[in-house]
């Protein structure tokens, strides 16, 4: 696997310790490399990406892009990942402006200036491509946002150049009184990220009045802390690096969702967002134009925006809605704005009396309950945005938007809405007991299980009608009946969805710079009463589903170059020397173009122990690109090779 092709981005979150995001461990085993956010606001380092084969054979690679931060304080608990989100834009040959990248490629090394040993540095000139992903960390008290602009080359697309900054913290130092608690809302790849922040648990003399809505631009951020906070008198909110934010929104009395906003290379950035009072508002004030479409009568949900001008305008704005009809949340409701965020079109479709999955047979019917039930509990005002996601259907060349729902009888499942013109076709893409599969027409090695409290994660989608979610999972293994939470893709194909593993826990890697095996032990679906924050959602997705380095191009919805880029949660821990070592962390997921053979080193059409000999025979050395063992493109055989090979193992090649 030499990353020719696309690598797409699925950012996968894990559940355990804490970290900057990097792929490192500790000099001191077990003692975790975690950064403070009250200490270094900025910092650059490379992340290389490391092969992963699906369920169908196809070419994954992913990396550990933004870890967690430290606790309050540096010998404090770790955070947790709360919601991320992925640019819905991507910025094409951008010359870089900034200092050298931190890069390492053995245990012990990293950013850490104290539980690291130090790294080299390595400087580009440009990149091809740049987006941004962003990671909202949460504690018993603190919460920061944190984000990566993330630089990609095409003659090196299995290394990923991050820019990591703390954009806002709920708290101006570590030792101090919370001032709000803070939620990110969305991203955009120049950088600047929307937020909303409330006084839950929040106790500084300074504490947020009401709901708050905050733009920082972390491109012009400082060395300092930045919070926000209630300034009386003159009884104005503020924020500590005021150069870098700007106050959107604030009201003792409205209360808002989350907020998306549009992005500033396609005229803004315009902050959005839905209030309680169906209301949709931007930059603070309620614009011009219905957002609500015929037969429904309120939003709900959080507002996710998408480079998708179906009804006009910049790009469209997707949300769950209540229909007329049955007074349940049981509708999509999409939109179109101006650079403004003013209304210019809008479209809301309602869960038909009856829809099927025509691979399966199975089938939900509205008279057993079904709703759209992703936006209950806290996610209304902690993330993430996007329980609609917006796509492209190229087998039937129309637009589609899906959401998970909830059957009284039949369980949990994605409905897709195809849009084109009338009348709307609805269709099953998943549902609790739908088998995964070794091929489009292969056999099942697993199948979709029944969760509590929610079993499928919100979908995300791509330009060819593929959807990506997070699931639980059963199969049968070596120990009997395995159950674990896998990250899948709906493969869009003319007879319907079929379903393809691309990652699920317990899988075993060894991390492209860490040189440390690691094992993925979370994959975030649920929490106590609902679907979890950091679960993928609609707004996980780069570029709105068609980001990819340039000139890239998809022929088939099953290539896996289709996935343009995803921010996904779960839960890593290394073998560190022989002690565990775990961290929060998001990960980048991407497709990557297929080589004849990967892993294939000796040329005899299989990948077996002859090929990890031939690896390991030539460790160190430098080898040309074009051939066995040297898979990666790099010109060295090292510990990527040796992942092609391991992730191939049994592979045959024609």
């Amino acid at each position: 696997m030499r990353f020719r092709g696309s690598t797409a981005i699925v950012a996968l979150m894990a559940c355990a310790g804490s970290a900057f995001g990097q792929d490192s461990v500790s000099r001191t085993p077990g003692v975790v490399d975690s950064l403070s956010p009250y200490a270094a606001q900025s910092v650059r380092y490379a992340v290389d990406l490391i092969p992963v084969v699906s369920s169908w054979g196809k070419s994954y690679a992913f990396a550990p892009v933004l870890k967690s931060s430290a606790g309050p304080v540096e010998w404090g608990l770790a955070q947790a990942n709360g919601a991320s989100a992925a640019s819905a834009d991507q910025r094409l040959g951008v010359m870089n402006t900034g200092s050298g990248y931190a890069v390492w490629g053995s245990a012990g090394q990293g950013v850490h200036p104290a539980n690291n040993d130090a790294p080299a540095m390595v400087s580009v000139p440009s990149f091809d491509r740049v987006f941004a992903l962003a990671l909202n960390d949460v504690g018993t008290l603190a919460t920061n946002v944190i984000v990566g602009e993330i630089g990609q080359r095409s003659d090196e697309p299995g290394r990923l150049y991050v820019t990591r900054r703390v954009a806002v913290s709920s708290r101006a130092s570590a030792l101090a009184h919370d001032s709000a608690t803070v939620s990110i809302g969305s991203v955009d790849a120049h950088g600047n990220v929307t937020v909303r922040a409330d006084d839950f648990n929040a106790h500084a003399k300074s504490t947020v009045h009401g709901d708050l809505v905050a733009r920082v631009d972390t491109a012009a951020r400082s060395g300092a802390v930045n919070a926000l906070f209630y300034n009386r008198p003159p009884g104005a909110h503020g924020a500590t690096d005021p150069g870098a934010t700007t106050i959107v929104f604030e009201s003792d009395e409205e209360v808002v969702n989350t907020p998306t906003s549009v992005p500033e290379s396609m005229g803004g950035p315009t902050a959005m967002m839905h209030d309680f009072s169906i209301e949709h508002l931007a930059e603070g004030g309620v614009v011009t134009g219905a957002h609500l479409g015929g037969g429904v009568d309120a939003h709900r949900g959080n507002p996710a925006f998408f480079d998708w001008n179906y009804l006009g305008g910049v790009g469209a704005v997707s949300s769950l809605g209540r229909s007329v009809a049955g007074g349940k949340a049981d509708a999509i409701n999409l939109y179109s704005v101006d650079v403004n965020g003013a209304v210019v079109g809008v479209r809301a479709e309602r869960l038909p009396a009856s829809v099927g999955d025509p691979t399966t047979g199975f089938t939900v019917n509205q008279n057993d309950g079904s709703v759209f039930h992703h936006y209950w509990s806290q996610v209304s005002f902690r993330g993430p945005n996007g329980q609609v996601a917006l796509g492209y259907d190229t087998i039937r060349d129309r637009p589609i938007a899906a959401a998970t729902g909830r059957n009284n009888v039949a369980g949990e499942f994605i409905a897709v809405a195809r849009l084109g013109a009338a009348p709307t076709q609805w269709t099953i893409a998943a549902h609790v007991g739908k088998p995964i599969l070794d091929g489009a027409g292969g056999t099942t090695v697993a199948t979709i299980s029944a969760r509590q409290p929610v079993s499928i994660s919100s979908p995300a989608a791509d330009d060819q009608g593929n959807l990506y979610f997070i699931a639980g999972t059963t199969r049968v293994g070596t120990q009997g009946v395995e159950n674990s939470i896998s990250l899948i893709r709906a493969v869009n194909t003319a007879g319907g969805y079929v379903l393809e593993e691309i990652l699920r826990t317990g899988q075993h890697f060894v991390g492209a710079n860490s040189a440390t095996p690691f094992t993925i032990v979370g994959l975030s679906l649920g929490d106590a009463d609902s679907v979890s924050s950091a679960s993928v959602h609609a707004g996980s997705i780069v570029g709105s589903g068609k980001g990819r380095l340039p000139g890239e191009r998809v022929n088939d919805p099953s290539d896996a170059v289709a996935l343009g880029g995803l921010a996904v949660s779960a839960v890593i821990s290394y073998n560190n020397g022989g002690t565990p070592e775990s961290y929060h962390t998001l990960l980048y997921v991407g497709g990557v173009a297929p080589d004849a053979c990967p892993g294939d080193a000796n040329g005899d059409g299989a990948v077996d122990v002859d090929d990890l000999n031939e690896v390991l025979s030539a460790w160190g050395l430098g080898a040309p690109s074009s051939t066995g063992p040297e898979f990666t493109g790099d010109g060295v055989v090292d510990v990527d090779d040796l992942n092609v090979v391991l992730g191939e193992w049994g592979a045959s090649c024609p």
